[in-house]
């Protein structure tokens, strides 16, 4: 094997390793996300158990709200085939969309530069920048990564046949295209005018209009991707309809669910949180490529450039503003900066005449060092701590449901109190039905019956104490949730004494009052106290002081819960 080819292979190996490390740490263990990722599952889940892999159904009927192609859930599918219905089968397909744009950028970057140095820094910015990994990205079971790979990779093929000629590559771009309608449809389409407004602004590439290839392989590809709409249409009538309400005329042209934001709203975004770091490196990076020598630098970044400016005009302009919209633009931004980054190694390769390898390395550690310091600090605050959640009640179901059948696997029946739209929990109960556990969500204002288990997990709205607190046992809790067990209310002594019925009552009740939770964690911080236990003990001495329990009752629950 010749030294270069070994070098290559090695230099690849390490920079999956790298590139891999933010994407697939903990991958599985956070509960799932509402909204998109929840319903995906369901999407996957239920195709897996219909065999209906044309019409997506969501609650046992075609799914009519996400209008989506299905080639993202078909690939969820396809894991959940293998390691069943989990978190991880979820977002392995966006996870390995993502490692998939890094190692492109490898690619390209040999082919066109001859050089894996800018391809493998802007694989790095690309897999430590936070908008791209984190929410609604790379590690989440999303539209947004795998759209994001094959936007890139049919905007980038174009730009190599543009550059090349070759015909193979123009069919590569066309598939790319189809696979890129077929996983999120319209939203597909975005980075089409830019590839056209960048021929046209190059007089080089005017030869090409003479072409019918130039014309009919691109077309072929958006057929082939638009196919699916009509085919599904044949499957599901009203189909088409519901598209063009939800992602045009209801999305583009209107503001949806309430998704407001002025013009500025993406680079505010970005600047706050999805792009900190490396958007004040954008227009340096330009700089620095637009003066080298290099004339192939130089396209490639005016061509980078344009898409990535073109595409942030489009949906900047657009009524409905989600912030995972400028999840497209990174990729893009990642090269152009890896650009620049290469070129400042090459320069400091040059100006030391360093010619040994060991040198070679030394001067990429350090470079790597200065650049990635700040942005490799911000991702390993992100999802990749895996922290169960503790922020939205909605989402603790999944975590919470878990611990409950780990501790009582042979519980059937569970009866969990929620109301409105919650995929999330939807999922878990579909997942543990077919464990052969029989969840039914059921709403507060609901009849309880004596032996009901009932779980509740979401605000105090969701307690109905009234009816629960003087016959309910807590048979299981973890933090501000709990599982209750009903009891006949003509039974004296019930195995949980009534004064711990009105500590848990309490602890809830202080919660979920704003002003009062404020004031505990407040006074947890000057005690040195975890907010929990500052929370029960302020439970305690209210409920003795307005004379609830006795003060022997709060000693005992003090005890009971390791309060003193």
């Amino acid at each position: 094997m010749k030294k270069e080819k070994l070098n290559t292979i090695i230099i690849t190996i390490v920079f999956i390793a790298l590139c891999s490390y933010p994407l697939f740490v903990n991958l599985g263990k956070l509960s799932l996300r509402m909204w998109d990722e929840s319903r995906n599952a369901l999407n996957a889940f239920e195709m897996l158990q219909n065999k209906q892999y044309i019409v997506t159904h969501f609650e046992g009927k075609p799914d009519m709200w996400n209008t989506k192609p299905p080639l993202l859930v078909w690939f969820i599918a396809f894991f959940m085939k293998i390691f069943g219905p989990t978190t991880l089968a979820l977002r392995l397909p966006s996870a390995l969309s993502a490692l998939s744009t890094a190692l492109f950028c490898l690619w390209l970057s040999k082919k066109y530069l001859s050089s894996l140095i800018p391809g493998i820094f802007a694989g790095f910015v690309l897999c430590y920048s936070v908008g791209f990994v984190d929410y609604h990205a790379a590690r989440n079971g999303d539209f947004d990564a795998m759209l994001s790979m094959w936007v890139f990779f049919y905007s980038m093929l174009f730009f190599i046949y543009l550059e090349t000629k070759e015909r193979k590559i123009l069919w590569l771009s066309a598939l790319c295209i189809a696979l890129a309608i077929l996983t999120k449809g319209i939203a597909a389409c975005m980075f089409l005018p830019g590839l056209a407004l960048f021929v046209i602004i190059n007089k080089k590439y005017w030869l090409l209009f003479k072409k019918a290839e130039f014309y009919l392989i691109p077309l072929t590809g958006l057929l082939i991707g638009a196919s699916y709409y009509f085919i599904r249409e044949m499957y599901n009538p009203g189909y088409l309809n519901a598209v063009i309400e939800n992602e045009i005329t209801g999305r583009y042209l209107n503001t949806v669910e309430g998704h407001k934001g002025d013009i500025l709203f993406y680079l505010r975004l970005m600047f706050a949180s999805h792009y900190q770091f490396w958007l004040w490196c954008v227009p340096v990076s330009c700089v620095i490529s637009f003066v080298q020598k290099d004339q192939k630098v130089k396209l490639l970044s005016a061509f980078l450039l344009t898409q990535s400016l073109l595409y942030l005009i489009i949906i900047s302009i657009a009524d409905t503003k989600l912030p995972w919209y400028d999840v497209p633009l990174y990729p893009f931004l990642g090269l152009i900066i890896g650009l620049a980054l290469a070129s400042i190694y090459d320069r400091i390769i040059l100006r030391f005449s360093l010619k040994q390898i060991y040198e070679h390395i030394i001067v990429f550690a350090f470079l790597g060092l200065i650049v990635f310091y700040f942005p490799v600090s911000n991702m390993l605050g992100t999802s990749i701590k895996a922290k169960k959640e503790n922020f939205y009640p909605e989402l603790f179901y999944g975590d919470f449901i878990n611990s409950f059948y780990k501790k009582f696997p042979n519980q059937i029946s569970l009866k969990i109190i929620s109301e409105d739209y919650n995929p999330h929990l939807l999922f878990y109960k579909k997942v543990f039905y077919s464990k052969g556990h029989y969840i039914d969500v059921v709403p507060p204002s609901s009849t309880f019956h004596i032996n009901d288990t009932i779980m509740i997990c979401e605000p105090l709205i969701m307690w109905p104490f009234s009816k629960l607190i003087p016959y309910a046992d807590t048979i299981y809790r973890e933090d501000n949730k709990v599982v209750l067990k009903i009891n006949d209310p003509k039974i004296k002594g019930d195995v949980v004494p009534s004064y711990e019925r009105y500590f848990y009552s309490m602890t809830e009740g202080i919660k979920y009052n704003k002003e009062w939770y404020k004031k505990v964690v407040a006074k947890a911080e000057e005690n040195k106290f975890t907010i929990q236990k500052q929370t029960e003990l302020d439970a305690i001495f209210n409920l003795e002081s307005t004379k609830q329990i006795t003060k022997e009752e709060g000693d005992r629950l003090k005890e009971k819960f390791n309060l003193n």
